[in-house]
């Protein structure tokens, strides 16, 4: 990406080292698995 993208190297903020974090209600932490590995394909 950066390569095609070389301004992008100029914005500080687009990749950071943060990180979100939310609750999911009451479901298994298999369904959570799931869908995180769904959001990968």
């Amino acid at each position: 990406m950066f390569s095609i993208h070389y301004e992008l190297l100029k914005l500080p903020t687009l990749c950071t080292p943060s990180y979100f974090v939310s609750t999911a209600g009451n479901i298994c932490t298999e369904t959570v698995k799931r869908y995180i590995e769904a959001q990968r394909e």
